[in-house]
């Protein structure tokens, strides 16, 4: 039910956070998909799905939807990094890449950050916030 790489309900205002972990398998393509919402204001949250990568090396690469609506939660940092902000954490922002566009990715830096565990066919966070 993935098209272009999004599920169907991203980018749709929700009142409540939510996160989903994926497992997507196919032959000769697995992936690991995060659902997890950016918080817009008190009571609105846009979920995307994030491709978590081990081989995208900072921490997360978000597509031009995703910077258009969530724009004002960046800010720069005095080295004029995009930065992402929340009680626990700080997270690079770079644009995704020409051949990856319409995806929104989840690099290693963030992985490690939020402590993602792999085992048994599953995988899961010890260190995820509710939402971005």
């Amino acid at each position: 039910y993935f098209i272009n790489k999004q599920h169907p309900d991203d980018y749709k205002p929700i009142q409540k956070p939510i996160t989903e972990l994926i497992f997507h398998r196919m032959q000769n393509h697995n992936r690991l998909l995060l659902r997890i919402c950016f918080k817009i204001r008190d009571n609105m949250f846009i979920p995307v799905t994030m491709i978590c990568d081990t081989g995208a090396p900072t921490h997360l690469y978000i597509n031009d939807i995703t910077r258009k609506i969530i724009g004002s939660k960046i800010v720069f940092d005095e080295l004029d990094n995009q930065l992402i902000q929340g009680d626990n954490y700080r997270l690079l922002v770079n644009k995704s890449p020409e051949l990856y566009r319409n995806t929104n990715i989840l690099g290693l830096m963030a992985l490690s950050k939020f402590e993602m565990a792999f085992k048994d066919g599953r995988f899961g966070f010890n260190n995820l916030p509710e939402y971005f």
